[in-house]
């Protein structure tokens, strides 16, 4: 469902997916040049599939060895690597309504967020401010 959506576009900004991958210590330099020519292609041309593997390619490589930066998704690898950090301390100062309270005040700001700011995924800035331009001509 989601890759029907018209946001939901890989080629374009496949460079980009490069390049973050690339900050998070992935191996991806091989894909360099692929991922220059998938971006080159005109939008007429399906390579639509072509980015997509790219990606999920990328997505697979390994993590540099000598990466200094450990990034752990679940909850038990974030608590591993925080041992020692002030930072955790938080579930002893706060009491369970407190901590219920801003665990509610965040699930409620993250959905926020992603409704409101879905329409606008994958566009440039030049691309939104000229949408702001039009409806503040067509409000007039």
């Amino acid at each position: 469902m989601l890759k029907n959506q018209k946001w939901m576009k890989y080629a374009p900004e496949i460079l980009t997916e490069w390049r973050q991958m690339k900050d998070e210590g992935k191996k991806v330099e091989r894909f360099r040049k692929k991922c220059e020519q998938i971006a080159a292609w005109s939008e007429t041309e399906d390579c639509e599939t072509e980015a997509l593997e790219t990606f999920r390619q990328m997505k697979q490589a390994p993590v540099q060895k000598d990466y200094p930066y450990e990034e752990p998704s679940l909850y038990e690898e974030i608590e591993r690597t925080s041992e020692g950090n002030e930072s955790v301390s938080w579930r002893e100062k706060l009491s369970e309504t407190e901590l219920r309270d801003k665990i509610a005040g965040a699930w409620t700001g993250r959905i926020s967020g992603c409704l409101l700011g879905k329409p606008f995924e994958c566009l440039r800035t030049d691309a939104i401010t000229e949408m702001k331009s039009r409806n503040r001509h067509s409000a007039k």
